[in-house]
């Protein structure tokens, strides 16, 4: 087959490892082992591209040097930024499914990826699926206009798809169409798990530095263990990021909490992952982040926030701790005993995060991803 992802987060090299792309990236290379041709189109990013395995059709808009999540629709500067990629990629859908001789179109997401698929779907006959992100449901269905017309495109697609469980049945009720969950996951590294870890009990936080992940309310945990022997290193950036920095410092903790910004190089970062005892997962909203299943397989422990999907594995697999929601105070409490208790504390997961691991496998999530595409094409 040859299949045409529609996305707006796609990474400008292989190795652009810095935000949910990476996911899209992995699958399209995913789904191109399985035997299938794979086309990616996507609107430009500010920065420099490189050529890799994929071959992606960038087109020009207006906001290039901002990313789709920034966008207020709500204010009249973003929203003709918004309808500019919109037209803009409304211009080149055609010409991409032409020129490629796409067979099946994928919008990763449902927003504003489905205006192209859908595009593609009114103007020649090309079915398509939709991917929901909780954004998709919970931010872009609720505005004025695009909730219905997000409405519409879901319930055209030949099927639905959705990164998280709770979220598969959200979709469910607002479209009034069956929806599946098909597990979001990297490509990761064969990386030796079997090293030695010694000194300081390490945390590690892996996402961006903006509220809704929470790296606020991990660092004020932290803070409050000043007299406590752990190390917690900080993958990611964002506008929060200054400020904890700031901080951290104030605190004379600089030493025992370490910012490392965004790596380029996945095998440093998941030489990182797998260095260290407890992943650190602070989030205020999201379904299933991909650090969780990166945690996996890099065989650690998590300390969790009870939010999305979160709940629902930690029930089945019991492969960590949780807290509530915001709670910095029972995050600080976790931590402490975890830290006092020491290494021989992550040991028990061990069998269940290698059950879970399995589970969250690229190839498998490409497998899943073919098979619905080949009954419905």
């Amino acid at each position: 087959m040859r299949l045409g992802i529609v996305t707006h987060n796609f990474p400008a090299g292989k190795h652009d490892r810095q935000n949910a792309g990476i996911f899209v990236y992995d699958l399209a290379c995913a789904v191109k082992k399985l035997g299938n041709e794979v086309f990616v189109l996507c609107p430009e990013v500010g920065i420099k591209k490189e050529e890799n395995e994929i071959p992606v059709t960038w087109f020009p808009w207006a906001g290039s040097s901002r990313k789709m999540g920034s966008l207020n629709m709500l204010n009249p500067k973003d929203l003709l930024l918004f309808l500019n990629m919109a037209y803009s990629g409304i211009r080149v859908t055609n010409e991409f499914v032409k020129r490629n001789n796409i067979d099946f179109m994928v919008g990763m997401w449902s927003f504003p990826a489905g205006i192209f698929t859908f595009w593609g779907f009114l103007t020649k006959k090309i079915p398509y699926t939709l991917w929901s992100l909780g954004s998709d449901i919970h931010v872009y269905a609720k505005y004025p206009l695009i909730g219905p017309f997000m409405k519409l495109i879901l319930r055209r697609a030949r099927f639905l798809l959705a990164d998280g469980l709770t979220l598969a049945r959200e979709v469910e009720a607002f479209a009034g169409k069956g929806c599946q969950y098909i597990a979001s996951a990297t490509n990761f590294p064969a990386l030796n798990k079997n090293i030695k870890k010694t000194g300081s009990l390490k945390f590690i936080f892996l996402g961006r530095m903006e509220p809704v992940k929470g790296p606020d309310i991990m660092i004020k945990a932290a803070l409050s263990l000043v007299d406590c022997d752990f190390e917690m290193h900080c993958i990611g950036e964002g506008s929060l990021l200054p400020i904890l920095k700031k901080q951290v410092k104030d605190a004379h903790l600089d030493k025992k909490i370490i910012f490392h910004g965004n790596p380029n190089d996945k095998n440093k970062i998941y030489s990182m992952l797998i260095s260290a005892d407890w992943l650190i997962m602070p989030s205020r909203n999201d379904t299933i982040p991909l650090s969780f299943s990166e945690g996996m397989k890099a065989g650690i422990p998590v300390i969790a926030a009870q939010i999305g999907d979160i709940p629902y594995f930690m029930r089945k697999y019991h492969v960590g701790l949780s807290f509530a929601y915001e709670d910095s105070e029972k995050l600080t409490e976790l931590m402490r005993i975890v830290i006092k208790r020491g290494r021989n504390e992550t040991q028990k997961y061990q069998s269940e995060i290698k059950r879970l691991a399995d589970f969250f496998d690229i190839n498998f999530s490409a497998k899943q991803l073919v098979d619905e595409v080949e009954k419905h094409i």
